[in-house]
Formats: structure tokens, C-alpha cells, sequence
């Protein structure tokens, strides 16, 4: 395979991972127009732990992403098809990036929920579930499990968010707000679900 070279520096990719660099586009279009099969690096966004690659094989196209978190969470999402136009390639990539994403979050470890005083974030509370029950913290290099110990909450409150946090939900108790980092739907909102698809795929907005 032909290897092409995406990003001249760190970053292929200005914001999520289709938003090229014109260096990275030209070759990329000029390597999906010519014939031969081809690899490209892999390349990183510049304000996402994200990467991606594309490469060609037989006549067929596949598209490779990569993301990550401040936890260190692997997820990995891949599309193949028939694709010759860097239209197509980068729509590809961007649902590539969507399975990435849902791959990533299957493969979390932890609950995350900010603490809000106001409108002031105060604290964070993360939450082991998973494997991160036998981690004595979590992967990562920035958090504890549990309280960080950046503001100074009540017990009562400490007590009521732990043994509300599992909802998923936003709750407030005594002037301060457990915000989850990850709502889970509410009973109607997964109702919904279906219908709303149907209703994005009769609108095009998905």
C-alpha cells in the first residue's frame, strides 16, 4: 500500500477529525482519485482526543477512529464501503467517530458528576462501576474515586447525592446541584426513542 501523509505537524485535523488541514485534504483526495491502494497515518484533532485513519484494499475503503478521555477510555469505531469522492470518505469518518464514541462509553469504568453551587462548579464525585470496582482509582492521572476534596459540601448532602447518583439525573438538595456527566434517559425518553428516529429520518436530520 501507498502511505500518505495527512498532517505536516501534531494535528491533521483543526476541529473533530474531517475538519482537514489543506495539506491533509489534497492528499487525501488525490490518493482516493488515483489508483493505487494507499494507508494513511493516523492523525489527531487538534481540540479532541480523537484520531483517524482511511486506507484502501481490493476496491473497498475502510475508515478507522480512535478516541479517548482524561481517563484514559479506549473506543474504536470502523466503516467500510465503495467510496471514491473525500465527501464520502469524510462523512465515513464522521460516523466512524459516532461508534467511537458509543464504544467509548460502553468501555467506561467510571460515573462522573460535577457539583454545582449556583451556577459555580464546586466539586466532582466519580463513581467506580464496572471493572473500575477493582481499581483502587481511577485510570487516568487526574481524579480519585469519589469526592476530590475541592470544596468544603455538607454530609448531609455528600450522604443524599451518593445514594441518589445512580439515577443519572440532575438533583439539587440545600442550595447545591448534582450535575451528571452522562444522563441516563428517563423512562418517557427512551419511549421516545424510536419515534424520534423515525421523525429525523422523515426530516433528514439524521
Amino acid at each position: 500500500m501507498k502511505p500518505i501523509k495527512i498532517s505536516a505537524g501534531l494535528d491533521g485535523s483543526h476541529r473533530g477529525l474531517t475538519d482537514l488541514y489543506p495539506e491533509g485534504e489534497i492528499a487525501l483526495r488525490d490518493a482516493l482519485a488515483d489508483k493505487p491502494d494507499f494507508i494513511t497515518e493516523w492523525w489527531g484533532s487538534k481540540h479532541e482526543i480523537a484520531s483517524a485513519r482511511v486506507f484502501r484494499g481490493s476496491g473497498q475503503v475502510t475508515v478507522e477512529t480512535s478516541v479517548s478521555d482524561d481517563f484514559d477510555t479506549p473506543g474504536r469505531g470502523e466503516r467500510t464501503g465503495e467510496w471514491d469522492t473525500l465527501e464520502q470518505v469524510l462523512k465515513a469518518i464522521d460516523l466512524a467517530w459516532d461508534d467511537a464514541i458509543k464504544d467509548q462509553k460502553e468501555n467506561r469504568c467510571y460515573d462522573g458528576f460535577s457539583i454545582l453551587k449556583g451556577n459555580s462548579w464546586v466539586e466532582t464525585l466519580i463513581l467506580p462501576r464496572g471493572d473500575g470496582l477493582y481499581f483502587d482509582s481511577p485510570p487516568g492521572d487526574y481524579y480519585e474515586w469519589y469526592w476530590q476534596g475541592d470544596f468544603e459540601i455538607p454530609e448531609t448532602v455528600k450522604t443524599f447525592f451518593m445514594a441518589m447518583a445512580h439515577e443519572g439525573q440532575t438533583i439539587e438538595k440545600d442550595g447545591f446541584i448534582l450535575e451528571p456527566w452522562e444522563k441516563t434517559p428517563t423512562p418517557t425518553e427512551t419511549l421516545m426513542q424510536p419515534i424520534n428516529h423515525v421523525l429525523d429520518t422523515i426530516t433528514g436530520d439524521c
